[in-house]
């Protein structure tokens, strides 16, 4: 069963900027909710931005203010949308 999350993004970028940008390396890492505060000392002591962004869970991908979508749905999209167009285009 794919897990769904839930997240708020904070920023002073454009919706599509903040979204999709590539501006700089980001990675994004899920984890115990009790080991938060080991993460943000590891950050800490490698002067490294650590930004909490939501939480994993549920069935929705709820990325606030912008997308509410069943991860389910979201995934089959991911997995047939290329091959329906590449296959549109042979037609």
């Amino acid at each position: 069963q794919p897990l769904g999350a839930r997240v708020t993004l904070n920023g002073n970028l454009r919706p599509d900027a903040l979204l999709f940008g590539e501006s700089q390396s980001r990675v994004v890492v899920s984890l115990p909710r009790t080991t938060l505060p080991r993460l943000q000392e590891l950050a800490q002591a490698a002067a490294l931005c650590l930004t909490e962004l939501g939480e994993v869970g549920g069935s929705d991908l709820d990325i606030a203010g912008y997308l509410r979508m069943p991860v389910d749905m979201l995934q089959q999209k991911w997995r047939t949308t290329l091959g329906r167009l590449l296959n549109k285009q042979q037609d």
